[in-house]
């Protein structure tokens, strides 16, 4: 090779070094871009479920404490006030709307926050919310728990419950099941969440949006737990969620 080649051939390669750098950087400037975003997201996403359980904490304290309290007291001076014979009717009908809007209120606030959660734990609190399902003839509901729920970190207690809800809610109100199962174990160091139902299913080739069944609300809580979901399901199969947490 001459000196004329030799230089040619030298800075062409100088040429492809550069150019190589420079297209490895342009692709770790947009993973390092991509990671930014998923990790803000993340976080923006943390902070929006961390702040709607805080608002669902304070509104059901709030009824608890204040409403609560003033509905039975007004129960209370009701159920001592002189009533003629002419009135009995009418204080029957006043006296049960009363009482359905105080077990309304109940519903409501356990609902938003139950205080069995934060007493006696996740397992309690799912065998709970179950109970009063299949107690109002909705779904029958099968549980297994092979972890214990002191176990788990109080935060992702509140996020698992949150996650069993939105999967029951979404049977109830979409699956037309008879039966829902959920069954809580250990697999390889992490959390192995089984759901899964007997109701008809949805073809998840035509559905790309899974928003209208609450499927987002619980792949963000997930997610936020730094975990993975797996879902199948086809028309006439049921649903059947497997969702994997690590424990610490």
């Amino acid at each position: 090779m001459d000196p004329y080649e030799a230089k040619v051939f030298f800075t062409l390669l100088g040429c492809a070094v550069v150019l190589g750098l420079l297209i490895i950087l342009f692709v770790a400037s947009l993973y390092l871009h991509h990671q930014k975003n998923i990790a803000l997201q993340r976080k923006n996403t943390e902070i929006e479920i961390n702040t709607l359980e805080m608002e669902r904490k304070r509104i059901a304290s709030d009824m608890h404490d204040d409403l609560g309290p003033l509905l039975s007291a007004i129960q209370m001076r009701l159920n001592a006030m002189p009533i003629s014979v002419h009135q009995i009717k009418h204080s029957v009908k006043i006296k049960a709307l009363l009482d359905e809007a105080i077990q309304k209120l109940r519903e409501t606030s356990y609902g938003l926050m139950p205080p069995i959660l934060s007493m006696k734990g996740l397992n309690a609190a799912i065998s709970s919310f179950s109970e009063a399902i299949e107690d109002a003839g909705k779904l029958r509901v099968k549980l297994t728990f092979e972890i214990e729920s002191n176990a788990i970190d109080a935060d992702k207690q509140v996020h698992l419950y949150r996650i069993f809800q939105e999967a029951i809610h979404n049977c109830i109100q979409h699956a037309d099941a008879n039966c829902f199962t959920l069954k809580v174990s250990y697999f390889e160091k992490r959390m192995h969440l089984l759901m899964y139902d007997d109701g008809i299913g949805f073809d998840m080739k035509t559905r790309t949006d899974c928003s209208g069944f609450g499927l987002r609300n619980i792949l963000n809580r997930v997610e936020l737990l730094e975990g993975e979901m797996y879902l199948d399901t086809k028309p006439g199969a049921g649903v059947k969620y497997e969702i994997f947490i690590p424990l610490k």
